[in-house]
């Protein structure tokens, strides 16, 4: 049986995306909620944002994606397009083990720290360079919705980025 593609445009995952940081950054600032209870969709919808916004970026880039929820496969495929991609690996290593888990409730209790941790990887990944850029561009298009003034939102001030490397020998060849 042949695989299936992903069949959305780069915009309408990125703006999907935007809507899970949206509901994300919800379940984050909702008190009222049990962790143990918001945990599960708060890795769901971190999961969630960043196969997106990676499937987005390799369709822009002229390519196709099989549907999939591996995180990693979906990096090992953006980072053959830009090697860049190497300054976010751990952070998307990280997320990979919460895929299957989040979406179906296979897992353990998930600690603060993790949440801590998967929060700081998804804020990694949504400021990253390239994919910040490619969210800038579709803000300019209407019918985007750009998240602004929302906690999750605000550029963390420790990421830097090696992006000097962009591109990888196979694609310049």
């Amino acid at each position: 049986m042949p695989a299936k593609l992903v069949t959305e445009t780069s915009f309408q995952l990125f703006n999907s995306a935007e809507g899970d940081i949206l509901i994300l950054n919800s379940w984050i600032e909702d008190k009222k909620v049990p962790d143990d209870w918001k945990n599960d969709q708060i890795c769901n919808h971190a999961t969630q944002t960043v196969e997106k916004m990676l499937k987005g970026f390799i369709i822009q880039n002229g390519q196709q994606i099989e549907k999939t929820h591996n995180i990693v496969e979906i990096w090992i495929k953006a980072n053959a397009i830009d090697n860049s991609f190497d300054n976010i690996k751990m952070e998307c290593h990280l997320l990979n083990n919460y895929t299957t888990s989040a979406r179906y409730g296979f897992h353990t209790t998930i600690s603060q720290q993790e949440i801590e941790d998967i929060i700081k990887a998804v804020k990694t990944i949504y400021f990253f360079p390239l994919l910040k850029t490619m969210r800038e561009i579709f803000s300019q298009q209407k019918d985007y919705r750009l998240l602004q003034d929302l906690e999750f939102t605000k550029q963390p001030k420790e990421n830097n980025y090696n992006t000097n490397n962009t591109q990888n020998e196979e694609t310049t060849k």
